[in-house]
């Protein structure tokens, strides 16, 4: 029928127009060179042709990427380890007039005047009177995260990062993508 009223993608014998199908696939092969390019932005031939490790951390994350978390945005986890670094300071001023550590961020930014710069969201995953661990995630990360943690946390306690599962030394933060 040619009244107008019909399916516009399809011809009057029925099959789907040659334009219509010429143009999905065109955009189909735009968005698959856009996700290629965005997947191997920045790396060399030999490194993408560069057997898989064993070591399951070391798969997650290519080498010889800088910072080795590819979506990560350079200098956030230098932010990130900063308000770690920030957030010791204010549970050693807590644990100096209380004798113990707390288990809430929020406590510590409005009560202590705790100011986390990074844009990371921290979390305090376990507290006592002895210790406590937290862990920071960010988009900045680029899907990695970062940990610390002060006294004598229980192994089973200690957080560990999101995409390389380290665990960091006493004090010292500790993120994905750290040499």
């Amino acid at each position: 029928m040619k009244d107008g009223g019909g399916d516009p993608t399809q011809s009057s014998d029925g099959l789907l127009q040659r334009s219509s199908l010429t143009d999905v696939v065109f955009l189909v092969a735009v968005i698959g060179v856009i996700i290629a390019a965005v997947l191997f932005r920045g790396t060399s031939r030999t490194e993408r042709a560069a057997p898989a490790k064993t070591d399951a951390a070391a798969a997650t994350v290519p080498e010889g990427r800088r910072g080795g978390i590819p979506f990560a945005i350079p200098g956030a986890r230098e932010d990130v380890k900063r308000d770690l670094r920030n957030l010791v300071t204010a549970q050693e001023w807590v644990f100096a007039d209380s004798i113990h550590y707390v288990d809430d961020v929020s406590l510590l930014t409005r009560e202590r005047g705790l100011i986390l710069t990074s844009g990371a969201t921290i979390q305090i995953v376990w507290a006592d009177a002895m210790g406590w661990a937290a862990t920071a995630e960010s988009v900045r990360l680029g899907g990695g995260s970062c940990v610390i943690r002060l006294g004598p946390v229980p192994d089973s306690l200690r957080p560990r990062t999101k995409v390389q599962h380290r665990e960091g030394e006493e004090a010292i933060p500790r993120c994905d993508g750290d040499p």
